[in-house]
């Protein structure tokens, strides 16, 4: 579940905002803003997540960006 996913690893020290989409084969693909003076890496949030999700729901693929985009009800912007 993508909403699963997306609240786990906003429960990471070092990630802010955090949009996670489905992908093909019950996979997802995450979108992290990493907070300010903190670093992580693919490894590091996989190996945070990992217990906490489903494996086959760990993000296939990770973007680590400045923002995403919310419409004006906060809503991500699709």
């Amino acid at each position: 579940m993508p909403s699963t996913v997306a609240a786990h690893t906003g429960s990471s020290p070092a990630c802010g905002r955090v949009a996670v989409l489905p992908a093909p084969r019950h996979t997802c693909e995450a979108a992290v803003v990493v907070r300010a003076g903190r670093e992580v890496t693919p490894a590091q949030l996989r190996e945070f997540l990992s217990g906490k999700v489903a494996e086959w729901w760990l993000p296939e693929r990770r973007a680590f960006v400045e923002g995403i985009p919310r419409i004006s009800v906060g809503k991500l912007d699709r």
